[in-house]
């Protein structure tokens, strides 16, 4: 479950989606569906806005380098099939 309001924490940065998606690399699709897949689980207001804070930054930063490790070792799936059937 998102967080509420009161535990937002005091201090903390607060960022629009297009900033968050900015600061990490991504684009607000990218943190929309990291939310929808269930990835990312930022705080949502009670008018449906969502404020990123530094540590759904975090989060994020952490989610597209494992997509990217994840999708360099991907790349080399079909290389190693078909080696396997050619040796």
């Amino acid at each position: 479950m998102a967080e509420r309001r009161g535990d937002l924490g005091a201090g903390r940065a607060l960022f629009s989606i297009s900033v968050a998606a900015e600061v990490t690399g991504t684009n607000p699709q990218m943190l929309r569906g990291y939310e929808q897949k269930g990835l990312l689980e930022p705080y949502r207001t009670d008018d449906g806005f969502v404020p990123y804070t530094d540590l759904t930054q975090a989060d994020t930063k952490k989610l597209a380098v494992g997509i990217d490790t994840l999708a360099e070792k991907l790349s080399l799936v079909p290389a190693a099939i078909a080696s396997s059937e050619n040796g």
